[in-house]
């Protein structure tokens, strides 16, 4: 099954929080996306089988979101795709040119993370 990359964001997200839960409004704002864009999605993926909502005895007006297996699933599919084609990278550049790329890309994410750092002090 084709998955949406929209789709495929929200599954991270939940899958990426410390809980294996996450409210509408934390997925919304993680991802920089409207709330009512948030639950469209949450709407889809539940129809697949690969989210759950879920309430608590303690705050039943909080609605949780959760992956069911079948949503780990789909998450693990995607992951196994994107290391099959990382070795396709890597056999392709070779061992060293891999090297630099991955350092590259290292002093890419320093240099953006710093950016965004001075961003928010200012």
């Amino acid at each position: 099954m084709q998955q949406k990359r929209s789709e495929l964001m929200v599954l991270f997200s939940i899958n990426k929080s410390a809980e294996g839960e996450m409210k509408v409004s934390e997925i919304s704002r993680y991802l920089h996306v409207k709330a009512p864009t948030v639950t469209q999605l949450i709407n889809e993926l539940e129809s697949k089988g690969q989210v759950e909502r879920i309430t608590r005895s303690t705050d039943r007006r909080s609605v949780w979101i959760r992956l069911t297996n079948e949503g780990k699933k789909a998450l693990q599919e995607v992951e196994k795709e994107v290391q099959a084609k990382y070795n396709g990278l890597i056999d392709y550049l070779g061992e060293q040119e891999t090297v630099v790329f991955i350092e590259t890309l290292k002093k890419m994410q320093e240099y953006f993370l710093h950016q965004m750092n001075e961003e928010q002090r200012d």
